[in-house]
C-alpha cells in the first residue's frame, strides 16, 4: 500500500481509509463547519484543534524487538499520531502542545525475563521465584505510574499551566497474567512451583480446577492484607490521580485488549465457573478517578454513532468497575497500516479533552467527565461493563462544552 499510494486515485484511497474506520477527516470536517458558531472569535481559517491546551503521553511500552508484520511500527509515534498527526489519518487535536514521558527505557521492575517465543522463564523452581514475577506483573506498573503521576502533579503545583489529560495507553490484566502463568508452568520442570500453585496432587485436577488454582494464586496478590506493598502502590496511584483531578488534569487510559486471552484462558471451562475477585479483564491501573476508554468499532459508517458495535478484543468490567466509556479503537489507520487496540480510543479521548478545554477552559475535571458520559451514545444492545455510559459523540460534547461557556 505505501509503494501505491501515490498512484491511487484520491476517492479510491477515501473509500479504502472508511472501511479501516478512519472517522478523522469526517470529524475534522464537522468540527470546521461547528468552529464559529461555538467560538465567535476565531480567525477566519482556525478550527478547534487543540490551540492553547495541553496532553502529556506516558509510554510505558519498549520498542525491543521489531515487530514483524510491522517492521516500522513504533507504539509511542502511533500513539502520538492518534492525538495530534495532521495526516488524514491522524487526530484531531493537531495544534495541542504534547509532551512525552518515556517509561519505557525505565527498564528494572517492569521487565520479566522471557524466551525467544514469549514464555515467562521460570529461572527458579521456587514458590519465593514466582512471587517475585507475580508480585512484579501486579505492582510494579502501579508504583512506576504512580511516582510519574506525582512528579507532574507536584510540577503542575508549581506552574499556572495544567494539562488537559495525561493519556497511558497500555496496562496490564488479571487474565494476562492467569494466561502467562497458564503457559509457563511445566510440573515436570517445575515440581515445586506446580504444588504452591497446585497443590500435592496437581496430576488429580482437572483442567478447570487446574485454571482456578492459578487464579486463586493470582488474586492473594490483589489483597492488601496479604501484599501490603501492593495495597500500597494502589493507594499512591489513587492519591496522585486525585491531586491531578483537583488541577483539572484527567487521567486517560486504555481499557485493555484482553477479552479474548480470557476467553483462550478458559477454553472450555462453561461460562460462569471460574471465580475471579476483580474484573479479569480490565487494566489494572482503572481504578478511582482513571478515565478508562473501550474499543468500538464504526462498521465503515464513520459519520454514523448509530451501528457502532463494541471492539471483539476490548476488555470488558463488571458491575463495579468497567470502562467509564468507549471510543473508536477498532481497524483504524495509522499512516499505511490498520491496527487495533485500546491504545488508539484513549489517545482519542484524551485529545477530545483538550477540544473541550479549547471551547470552554473554566471545565473542571468532573464538568468533562460529566459531559463526556451524558452526551455518549448509549447503545442499546451493549450494556456499562462493555462501553461504561456509551459511545463517545464528539460533536455532541463539544456543543456541550460551549453551552456550559455560555
Amino acid at each position: 500500500i505505501a509503494g501505491l499510494r501515490d498512484k491511487v486515485p484520491e476517492e479510491a484511497w477515501s473509500n479504502f481509509a472508511a472501511r479501516a474506520g478512519n472517522a478523522i477527516p469526517h470529524l475534522r470536517k464537522e468540527i470546521a463547519a461547528l468552529a464559529k458558531e461555538l467560538l465567535p472569535e476565531l480567525e477566519e481559517g482556525s478550527t478547534i484543534d487543540g490551540s492553547g491546551r495541553s496532553i502529556i503521553q506516558i509510554e510505558q511500552i519498549p520498542d525491543l524487538l521489531p515487530n514483524q508484520r510491522l517492521p516500522h511500527f513504533s507504539h509511542a509515534n502511533t500513539v502520538r499520531d492518534r492525538i495530534l498527526s495532521t495526516g488524514e489519518s491522524g487526530g484531531l487535536a493537531t495544534a495541542v502542545q504534547h509532551s512525552l514521558i518515556d517509561l519505557s527505557s525505565d527498564h528494572e521492575g517492569l521487565i520479566i525475563p522471557k524466551d525467544r517465543t514469549g514464555r515467562i522463564l521460570l529461572v527458579q523452581d521456587s514458590k519465593e521465584h514466582l512471587d517475585s514475577i507475580v508480585k512484579t506483573f501486579v505492582s510494579q506498573l502501579t508504583t512506576h505510574t504512580a511516582a510519574r503521576l506525582g512528579e507532574i502533579a507536584e510540577r503542575q503545583e508549581r506552574s499556572e499551566t495544567k494539562a488537559d489529560a495525561i493519556v497511558i495507553a497500555m496496562g496490564i490484566s488479571p487474565a494476562r497474567i492467569y494466561q502467562e502463568l497458564s503457559d509457563a508452568i511445566d510440573p515436570q520442570s517445575h515440581s515445586h512451583i506446580a504444588e504452591a500453585v497446585f497443590g500435592k496432587n496437581s496430576e488429580s485436577l482437572s483442567d478447570t480446577q487446574r485454571k482456578q488454582a492459578i487464579v486463586d494464586y493470582v488474586d492473594t496478590f490483589f489483597d492488601g492484607e496479604k501484599t501490603p506493598d501492593v495495597a500500597v502502590a494502589e493507594a499512591k496511584l489513587d492519591k496522585e490521580v486525585d491531586r491531578l483531578w483537583e488541577q483539572g488534569t484527567l487521567v486517560v487510559i486504555s481499557a485493555g485488549n484482553d477479552r479474548m486471552i480470557l476467553e483462550g484462558f478458559e477454553g472450555e471451562a462453561p461460562e460462569g465457573t471460574l471465580r475471579y475477585s476483580r474484573p479479569p479483564e480490565l487494566n489494572l491501573l482503572a481504578r478511582g478517578k482513571v478515565l478508562s476508554v473501550a474499543a468500538s468499532e464504526n462498521a465503515a459508517t464513520p459519520e454514523n454513532l448509530r451501528d457502532d458495535i463494541p471492539a471483539p478484543f476490548s476488555s470488558r468490567g463488571d458491575g463495579k468497575a468497567h470502562p467509564a466509556l468507549s471510543a473508536g479503537g477498532q481497524s483504524v489507520l495509522i499512516g499505511y497500516e490498520i491496527a487495533d487496540g485500546t491504545s488508539f480510543s484513549a489517545p482519542f479521548a484524551g485529545s477530545v479533552i483538550t477540544l473541550m478545554r479549547q471551547v470552554n477552559p473554566a471545565l473542571s475535571a468532573d464538568e468533562v467527565k460529566s459531559i463526556l458520559s451524558t452526551t455518549a451514545y448509549d447503545n442499546p444492545a451493549t450494556d456499562a461493563a462493555t462501553e461504561g455510559t456509551g459511545q463517545m459523540d464528539v460533536i455532541k460534547a463539544l456543543r456541550e462544552a460551549a453551552r456550559l461557556a455560555q
